[in-house]
Order: C-alpha cells, then structure tokens, then sequence
C-alpha cells in the first residue's frame, strides 16, 4: 500500500491510522515524501517503533495490538515501510536471557 497522500504531518498520521488496520497479512506500508530534520511523522512512528519493544519481561507477555500486526518498521531518505505480520504474533516470548540459557 502506497500512501501518497497529504504531505503535510498531520495528514501522514491520519492517513497511516486509518489505512494500517486494513493492510492484509504480510502486507507493505509505504509513505513517501517525508521532509524536515524534526519532522512529525517521523516522532510518531518512532513512538510506535518503541512500543514494539515493550514487554514485562516475564513469559506469556500479551502482545498489544500493534505488536500482534507488525512485524518491522523501516526508515529510508525521504521514505517509511512498515511490514505487517503474516500472522498474528499472541505473545512476545523470549527464549534466551543473555547468560541465562535454557536447559533442555
């Protein structure tokens, strides 16, 4: 999905809002046309990109609704892609603590 929409912040956020939800599984986000060293849009999806890294580190972690839909965000000049999931992601399970291994 291409948005190639307003050009204006506010209007990237509004079209990406209501677009995202309807992107099909394993689909691609593209916002084009993205301008200014502190740009809006950009702050925004940088908050989203964070919360993809939210957890309470213990096991069986819910995933929220974001984090169950997306699985990558990625920045190139003037450029946003955002990939959704070919599946619902449930949970965020870390199987690997730094030093702290499984035994199996």
């Amino acid at each position: 999905m291409l948005d190639d929409g307003g050009h204006e912040s506010e209007q990237q956020i509004v079209s990406l809002e209501a677009l995202l939800p309807h992107l099909r599984p394993g689909g691609v986000y593209v916002c084009e046309d993205i301008t200014g060293v502190r740009n809006p849009f950009l702050s925004y999806l940088n908050g989203l990109v964070s919360s993809l890294n939210v957890t309470r580190q213990k096991e069986g972690y819910k995933a929220t609704t974001f984090q169950q839909a997306i699985d990558s965000v990625h920045f190139y000049p003037l450029v946003a892609v955002i990939e959704r999931l070919d599946e619902v992601r449930e949970s965020l399970d870390s199987v690997r603590h730094g030093s702290e291994w499984p035994v199996e």
